[in-house]
């Protein structure tokens, strides 16, 4: 018997991107493993003709499915989606993409190798639209989350940023069972993602490309608050409550824009840390809100501290701090006793 993969594409007013989708969608190539699947679309309240391109395409292709809703918003059309996927495995896609041919046969692939595996992500690649190319950051961050492949990559550095490309992810239909659904708490992926991980799920990337994603500025990260650093970052907080308050004696490294937030929310939830490092001349020997002082990282082998957030805004440190902490702290061991956070 195959097994059924369900890919689950929300739209609200993509008319002119989603045919491309769920074109891309149908195209996928079979594996050796036998599979079959479907495309459910969730047309959430689409003002434009979104809801006539979904219907077209299921007039021509039976494995299309349509739902079509009020203006819920992108969480609810998600679950409405997801309560309607009948696959053993729900396969993400946005209208605005293109799932490349072998995708789902590379991800079916990763799980079959390692059963494991709770979610297969895949690496992706940022296209501009005819208005304006993809700028450096974004390039930075597709470099960046295309490096984390293995699952102690992603378990390691699951509060730092988002490491799952959302549109690109192929997951178990069974673990919404044992996490719950998409929640609307800012970013609603990586609150899924940070849920996942509490409950010990491991995840993995195919290293190859297998999703193009259109950036431009309507896109929702660019264009919704709900995925603002500040969100990010208020996300990766409710999930690092426990942990920090299980912690005798929290480090901060960082006194700098990054850290600050940091500070705020440890004193906040009673755990305003022992001390706070950093590496600027100008910043060490100074106090922090009147009783934390900002000490040289050096310091570190002497701080009697059992737990550190690592809350750097400067681009390209977090290998040097990686080599300190082994040189200072050789038993620290990051995913474990320290954490590198959004900023």
């Amino acid at each position: 018997m195959s097994l059924l993969l369900s890919f689950l594409i929300p739209v609200r007013d993509a008319a002119t991107r989603l045919g491309a989708a769920i074109d891309s969608a149908l195209a996928q190539e079979q594996a050796s493993i036998d599979f079959e699947f479907e495309v459910i679309v969730v047309d959430d309240g689409s003002r434009d003709a979104s809801l006539e391109v979904a219907m077209e395409a299921r007039s021509r292709d039976t494995r299309v499915r349509v739902l079509a809703t009020e203006r819920l918003g992108l969480v609810a059309a998600l679950n409405r989606g997801l309560e309607a996927c009948r696959g053993d495995f729900i396969a993400r896609l946005d209208a605005d993409d293109r799932a490349l041919p072998q995708r789902l046969a590379r991800q079916l692939e990763r799980f079959a190798r390692d059963p494991s595996l709770g979610v297969v992500d895949g690496r992706v690649r940022f296209v501009g639209d005819a208005k304006q190319q993809v700028p450096e950051g974004m390039r930075r961050y597709e470099a960046w989350v295309n490096s984390i492949v293995e699952p102690d990559d992603f378990a390691r550095l699951r509060f730092y940023e988002c490491a799952v490309v959302h549109p690109a992810v192929t997951m178990r239909r069974e673990l919404f069972a044992k996490v719950g659904a998409y929640r609307d708490v800012g970013p609603e992926d990586f609150d899924l993602w940070l849920r996942m991980h509490e409950a010990c799920v491991r995840f993995a990337k195919v290293d190859e490309v297998l999703v193009e994603m259109t950036d431009h500025g309507a896109r929702l990260t660019r264009s919704s608050p709900r995925y603002t650093r500040r969100a990010f970052r208020e996300v990766a907080m409710i999930h690092l409550e426990a942990r920090c308050l299980a912690a005798r004696r929290i480090v901060l490294w960082g006194a700098g824009k990054g850290g600050r937030p940091w500070l705020r929310w440890l004193r906040s939830i009673g755990r305003t840390p022992v001390a706070i490092l950093d590496i600027d001349p100008l910043k060490i020997g100074a106090m922090r809100g009147g009783d934390v002082v900002v000490r040289d990282y050096r310091d570190l082998a002497r701080i009697d501290g059992d737990f550190m957030l690592v809350a750097l805004g400067v681009h390209g440190a977090d290998d040097a701090v990686r080599v300190a902490v082994s040189e200072l702290r050789p038993e620290w061991r990051e995913g474990l006793d320290y954490f590198f956070v959004v900023t």
